[in-house]
């Protein structure tokens, strides 16, 4: 699949999936701080999932998966059509937003949260470094949850 991108030095895949995990985790705190985002509906939704090693691997691999297949390489790259690559970074973000969002100020965390996997697609031209930080976030999450679960 031509949408998967091209190929990225292992460097600078590892170097643009490290910047995305830290600024989606500055946002994180940023929108807890400044906009006191409660992120505990979040964790409700994915408290279900805790209970078994299949829905931890949904979760934490299998959802990154797809929605970087879905947002990255068959929304950006249809957008990418009718605008500019940043710009459709920034509409492929939305209906991400959306699908993550609890609550309109998490809406505005998850719209970050795209933009930001979108910028590492645009950087790179692969899925893989939003693919590596999506994983690690998610993964954060999990752990969050099951610390407060245990």
């Amino acid at each position: 699949m031509a949408a998967l991108g091209r190929s990225c030095s292992f460097r600078k895949t590892l170097v643009l999936a490290f910047a995305a995990v830290l600024t989606i985790l500055g946002a994180a705190l940023a929108a807890n701080a400044l906009l006191q985002v409660d992120f505990s509906s979040a964790q409700q939704i994915l408290h279900p999932f805790v209970g078994s090693w299949l829905g931890i691997l949904a979760v934490a691999l299998l959802g990154p998966i797809v929605e970087e297949v879905i947002f990255r390489c068959i929304a950006i790259v249809w957008l990418s059509s009718f605008c500019r690559g940043w710009v459709a970074v920034l509409l492929a973000a939305i209906p991400f937003a959306f699908v993550h969002a609890s609550s309109a100020e998490h809406m505005l965390f998850a719209f970050a949260a795209g933009v930001t996997l979108g910028a590492t697609y645009q950087l790179s031209g692969s899925i893989v470094p939003g693919l590596l930080a999506h994983v690690c976030i998610n993964s954060i999450a999990l752990s969050q949850v099951m610390g407060h679960t245990a």
